[in-house]
């Protein structure tokens, strides 16, 4: 066993982290009901009320999530959110406990979960109910485990990790990112040997065996989730988004954040005294470099890396306090990490005006995504309503994406509409309107010429705005009423299905 391996752990800085960790989550619940819900959380609330062992988007425990929320608080925003901020919350936490695994002591300790806290992008994730937010969670918990197996060498802990990924698997497969980052930093260093164990292969099991339900629902459906994959990818790799990639992991940390994290991962990869966890720092090197060219759009995937990272960097931070006990050192990082902190938040955090939006177009598009869906849901009930009495009952509404959708199915019901139907991801699979339909609200449909080629009459009737002239997915997007379908429901429903 290595020397450091035989070192008694510094006590857990509990009180302090736990006061740390509350205060964000306090921050993250004062800002829960500002603006509205993002498309995302629509639908994850249309999927809840659907709830099966799988989506083409996405594996069921996000939209479980959001059936428990609505369970408590039927139409409350502020119940949906508050799971995301308690995940929050502990991955504050382990931000702390993974800088106790890896040698820091208290000043270390409080030093990673204030990164922690202030990152961003971590604030950002607690704010939203999204996938992202469990599987944040679930790299965090795994790392902790591996990093504890390694320390300690109990082989028993591949159990537990299995159990993880298994969980993990049932939000979103991404987390086999990590599974393979792990993998190949293992492979790669002497750790290896704590693969060659019956544990590892039964936690192995464990995950397969959680995963199945999912696997099963994908496999009944012509595997959905893979022809999305396929779509994505065909959108996520180009020169300017790998370039950018690297910037924008500054952004999700936080300078200060960011100096710390990157002092972890110099000590995982080139400290004698961290070579025992080097396969972590490894990790990330391997799937920074895969996901920037691969998926350099997708930015946020290696955000749970950032947990252990901060946890490494906990020992170097308070080395670098002991030496600046006196001088301006401390008090110009304290005063970065609160400016940073403040400067970036409302490219994180509802604590901005909606009006504001409009003026500072591109702080955070995940914002302006919250604003607007009952006043889309006002306009639609007002075309509907145009639509003769006789003709109404034979009418139902369409829209281009599950954001609108689930935005009818929300706030519909109190203006007297129907559900909505959409040919965007599961909302296809929920299948077309009644066959005896022969007119339909559309909402959201830019090409004329396509609808031309479904309907025969065809007309716009309005233009999706927003009170605040904020700029999203939506606004300055038609309002048609359509009828005469050239085709039965089922032949048109086979030409309107898509994935992205």
């Amino acid at each position: 066993m290595d020397p450091e391996n035989q070192v008694e752990l510094e006590p857990l800085a509990l009180g302090p982290v736990t006061i740390v960790a509350a205060a964000g989550v306090a921050l993250l619940l004062l800002e829960a009901g500002r603006y509205g819900y993002h498309r995302d959380e629509l639908y994850f609330l249309a999927c809840a009320k659907r709830l099966a062992w799988g989506f083409v988007d996405q594996p069921p425990l996000t939209p479980a999530i959001a059936r428990i929320s609505q369970a408590v608080a039927p139409g409350s925003l502020v119940a949906l959110r508050v799971i995301p901020a308690l995940i929050y919350g502990s991955l504050v936490i382990l931000a702390a406990l993974s800088a106790r695994e890896l040698g820091s002591g208290r000043t270390g300790q409080i030093g990673a979960s204030v990164c922690a806290a202030a990152a961003p992008g971590l604030l950002l994730a607690g704010h939203l109910l999204s996938t992202t937010t469990p599987d944040l969670l679930v790299w965090a918990i795994v790392t902790f485990l591996s990093i504890r197996l390694l320390r300690t060498k109990d082989v028993r802990l591949w159990l537990a990790i299995g159990l993880a990924i298994g969980i993990g698997l049932e939000n979103k497969w991404s987390i086999g990112f990590l599974v393979i980052g792990l993998l190949i930093g293992l492979l790669l260093t002497p750790q290896r040997r704590s693969l060659l164990t019956p544990w590892f292969a039964g936690g192995v099991l464990v995950a397969l065996v959680l995963w199945a339900p999912n696997l099963w629902w994908q496999y009944q459906h012509g595997w959905p989730q893979i022809a999305l994959f396929r779509s994505l990818g065909a959108n996520s790799h180009d020169v300017g988004s790998t370039i950018a990639w690297i910037p924008f992991q500054f952004l999700i940390t936080g300078p200060v954040g960011a100096a710390v994290w990157v002092a972890g991962l110099y000590r995982l990869l080139r400290q004698p005294e961290a070579r025992t966890y080097r396969a972590i720092g490894l990790a990330y090197v391997v799937l920074a470099v895969v996901l920037a060219i691969a998926a350099g759009d997708k930015q946020y995937y290696v955000a749970g890396l950032y947990v252990p990272l901060w946890g490494a960097g906990g020992r170097p931070l308070e080395g670098w306090l002991a030496r600046h006990r006196t001088g301006l050192a401390r008090p110009i990082a304290l005063v970065g990490l609160a400016l940073t902190t403040v400067f970036l938040l409302p490219a994180a955090l509802p604590v901005l005006p909606e009006s504001s939006l409009a003026s500072v177009k591109g702080l955070n598009p995940e914002l302006a995504e919250q604003v607007g869906w009952p006043d889309l849901v006002a306009q639609v009930a007002g075309a509907w309503r145009s639509i003769p009495d006789a003709e109404r009952a034979d009418a139902a509404i369409f829209t281009s994406n599950y954001g609108e959708a689930g935005a009818i199915d929300r706030f519909g019901p109190s203006l007297g509409l129907p559900n909505a139907y959409s040919g965007h991801n599961n909302y296809w699979w929920w299948g077309p309107p009644p066959a005896t339909t022969q007119s339909l609200v559309a909402v959201g449909f830019d090409d004329r010429a396509s609808l031309e080629s479904m309907f025969g009459i065809v007309r716009r009737v309005g233009t999706i705005t927003n009170p605040w002239n904020v700029e999203n997915q939506e606004r300055g997007l038609p309002i048609w009423i359509v009828s005469d379908p050239k085709q039965s429901w089922q032949d048109l429903w086979s030409h309107v299905r898509h994935y992205d």
